[in-house]
């Protein structure tokens, strides 16, 4: 919100002069954490979670890399089109 020219962000129903300088770091310890489609549309929301699944399709795509390039690409492109469509 904006008071004679100044920018503010409402806190708490409280007003606080904005920083642009200002960086919110927001942890959770939810492997599945959910947040609202506002959050998502004005964050980066950023998911750290290591699952032994996800290492070895990491791994099988490194390896996949190496031994067959055409393969491995199409995969990705593959998996890229799913993602779009879900």
């Amino acid at each position: 919100m904006s008071v004679q020219g100044e920018t503010y962000i409402k806190f708490n129903d409280r007003p606080i002069p904005y920083l642009p300088t200002f960086n919110l770091y927001i942890f959770s310890e939810l492997s599945n954490a959910h947040f609202s489609p506002e959050v998502q549309q004005l964050a980066s929301v950023l998911n750290f979670t290591v699952t032994s699944e996800g290492l070895e399709q990491q791994l099988l795509s490194v390896v996949c890399k190496h031994e067959s390039k055409k393969e491995e690409e199409e995969r990705e492109r593959i998996a890229a089109q799913n993602i779009a469509f879900s």
